[in-house]
């Protein structure tokens, strides 16, 4: 049996696998980041702007960055196991899984902004990343 015509589909489906071992990788990220306290003192000017904007920049900051550098950390570790792989979809799960969230049917329409926001702000530091790391194997810098 010829393994070389199934050896893409393969590698797609290990990339797959990849981020769902991700997604359970940054639960526990996510649940270290929302412990964090934040003091009152440096919230405190920001919700005057927008209380929406500031809760949104505390978990850009406490949660969205920490669990972009466990991607970066991840995919390095994943890159020494399997030589090719794919990035964006390495990162599909964790963004269905984010979003799902949003799916809740007890997210009032005023809710609904701040829970956006909120998500928003934990997945885009992730997809930056991706694109950042996409465009880095594209130009022939990565191994």
């Amino acid at each position: 049996m010829d393994l070389a015509k199934y050896q893409l589909g393969i590698l797609k489906l290990l990339s797959i696998v990849a981020g769902v071992v991700f997604v359970y990788l940054s639960i526990y990220v996510i649940g270290v980041g929302a412990a964090i306290a934040v003091p009152e003192s440096i919230l405190r000017p920001m919700f005057t702007v927008s209380p929406m904007i500031a809760l949104s920049l505390v978990d850009f900051v406490t949660i969205g960055i920490p669990v972009a550098i466990c991607f970066i950390l991840f995919t390095w570790l994943i890159k020494l196991v399997i030589k090719t792989i794919n990035y964006y979809l390495l990162v599909i799960p964790f963004v269905v899984f984010m979003l799902y969230a949003l799916t809740d049917p007890r997210i009032t329409s005023d809710a609904f902004a701040y829970q956006t926001a909120m998500t928003f702000a934990k997945i885009i530091p992730v997809l930056i990343c991706v694109l950042l790391l996409s465009k880095w194997v594209k130009n022939g810098n990565g191994a």
